[in-house]
């Protein structure tokens, strides 16, 4: 059950931002995470933006391969908090990717048990993946992309170093 309290609120236009923002609003946050029983108590921010900047920021957030709005925001001034998380799964799962037998399919999330990666974040475990296909896209790995599933899940094989398409 999640309880909130408004703590303060700020309303007017933030031209120093820049995006056209109407209003903001700082509410807290109280709750507790479901996946591991522990509580928290967070800010939230609400904003009210104009119909425009809404689309617009939509374009830039789906552009920029992210989840969300706040995502953007959050991007934008350096403070996302699935980066550290992301980079940490790319890393394990080259490392489990390199015991991989030659030509056999994967997902990233095929390297981990079922458990492991549902304890990551889902913002950090869409990142990571991201991350993944670029690194590969760059053939420094001996991993290759091999094809995309209806589900918009991206296999991947290893391959020899010197293999081409």
């Amino acid at each position: 059950m999640q309880r909130r309290d408004h703590s303060r609120r700020s309303t007017g236009a933030l031209p120093e931002c820049g995006l056209g923002l109407s209003s903001i609003e700082v509410r807290r946050r109280y709750g507790m995470y479901p996946h591991n029983g522990e509580h928290f108590d967070m800010p939230v921010i609400r904003t009210v933006v104009s119909d425009e900047t809404y689309a617009s920021l939509s374009r830039k957030q789906r552009k920029a391969g992210l989840l969300s709005i706040s995502a953007l925001f959050l991007t934008k001034c350096n403070e996302t908090a699935d980066d550290p998380e992301a980079d940490k799964i790319v890393r394990r799962a080259f490392k489990l990717a390199a015991c991989k037998p030659l030509g056999e399919e994967f997902r990233v999330q095929d390297l981990f048990p079922p458990a492991t990666w549902e304890e990551f974040s889902k913002g950090a475990r869409l990142r990571s993946g991201r991350i993944f296909k670029a690194e590969t896209n760059a053939g420094q790995r001996g991993i290759r992309a091999v094809r995309t599933s209806g589900s918009n899940h991206q296999f991947y094989i290893r391959s020899n170093a010197h293999e081409q398409d």
